[in-house]
């Protein structure tokens, strides 16, 4: 018995690879992936290296500064991509397959490749993971622990993630339509980012990180409050912690998944948090996919450049206003200044984390 359930669990994950898997030519759904032709283990630290070195080379660090950095590391599935692969290896060959194991493991090569030798972190909260590592960060920094910090935010391919989210019907069958009414869920993506949190402003422009909140969702392992009650708390803590109000708010970057509870639940605590007077709400997964645990840097980064350069980017896919939500989306690229603005991320699992900036 046990021998036909083990043949029948590995059809169906063959059966779903081949439904969804972004490198299969019979590909059938939506999937953002980073191109890079490498065996896994170097396309891997590939990614996430030459990530940190473009951060660190914005940031206009020498070798000896940026060693001195502390490492902050946010990730879902962390270096699972690398564990899939080597494990099947692994079993082919009938070697032993758990030669290293532990959530350090990433945070270790970062810290050996670019020499930081100070204390690191790394935080696994689902999707929000990266955007509490940057959370936890700036706590520190505030409290005079630590001065400057580097946190990354990484999400790569990984057979695991693609099937868990097919067996949970979660993935759309075309295009992520954030807070639509026809909305049928997620597409998933890669993406590594990094930055650097200093307890000093560098140039102009710089965006200051105000203030943040993160709470526990426990009403469901799957999927969020659709009252939205959970989320507006969450969103109104961090608006307290940055010292802020909700009419000071210039714009919102929402999680904004595409999924039904997740856009129901952020999109009913957004209108009960800021009523009829509701900034422009931008969605940035239709660009780039859900990044999981990566989102959190990955899609600050973006914003923030966006809004750098003059612009809120569309809610691309958006078409039909779902009543129960109450609102929509921006639908065309917005222009704006300078401002506060209002970060989301709402994990899976229900850890909710608001994050407030600001490049006044």
């Amino acid at each position: 018995m046990q021998n036909s359930m083990e043949v029948l669990i590995k059809k169906e994950i063959r059966t779903t690879q081949k439904r969804c898997d972004p490198r299969d030519e019979g590909v059938t759904r939506a999937y953002f992936g980073i191109d890079v032709q490498l065996p896994s283990h170097e396309r891997f630290y590939r990614i996430i290296f030459d990530a940190i070195r473009q951060a660190k080379e914005d940031a206009g660090m020498s070798d000896e500064e940026f060693a001195s950095l502390t490492l902050f590391v946010g990730s879902t599935s962390i270096n699972l991509p690398i564990y899939e692969d080597s494990f099947a290896a692994c079993a082919a060959n009938k070697e032993p397959y758990f030669k290293a194991v532990g959530y350090d493991i990433v945070a270790q090569k970062i810290a050996d490749e670019f020499g930081i030798k100070t204390k690191r972190y790394t935080i696994n909260t689902a999707c929000t993971s990266s955007a509490n590592a940057l959370a936890s960060a700036a706590s520190m920094i505030r409290l005079g622990k630590i001065k400057k910090a580097l946190i990354v935010g990484f999400e790569l391919y990984n057979n695991l993630t693609l099937c868990g989210f097919e067996s949970l019907q979660l993935l759309t069958k075309g295009k992520i339509r954030p807070f639509d009414k026809n909305r049928d869920g997620i597409a998933l993506g890669e993406l590594c980012s990094a930055v650097v949190l200093s307890n000093e402003k560098v140039r102009e422009g710089d965006f200051e990180y105000l203030g943040s909140a993160n709470i526990c969702d426990t009403t469901s392992v799957t999927g969020g409050d659709e009252s939205g009650e959970l989320a507006r708390v969450c969103m109104q803590k961090a608006l307290e912690a940055a010292g802020v109000q909700p009419s000071e708010i210039t714009a919102v970057k929402a999680h904004a998944t595409g999924s039904a509870i997740n856009d129901l639940a952020e999109g009913r605590g957004l209108k009960a948090l800021f009523g009829e007077k509701m900034p422009p709400i931008c969605a940035l997964k239709p660009y780039i996919g859900h990044t999981l645990g990566g989102c959190g840097i990955g899609e600050l980064v973006l914003f923030t450049e966006c809004i750098g350069s003059g612009v809120l980017p569309s809610a691309k896919g958006f078409e039909t206003m779902d009543e129960e939500i109450g609102f929509a989306p921006i639908v065309a690229d917005t222009p704006v200044g300078k401002g506060v603005f209002l970060l989301n991320y709402f994990g899976f699992g229900g850890n909710s984390t608001a994050i407030v900036v600001s490049n006044r």
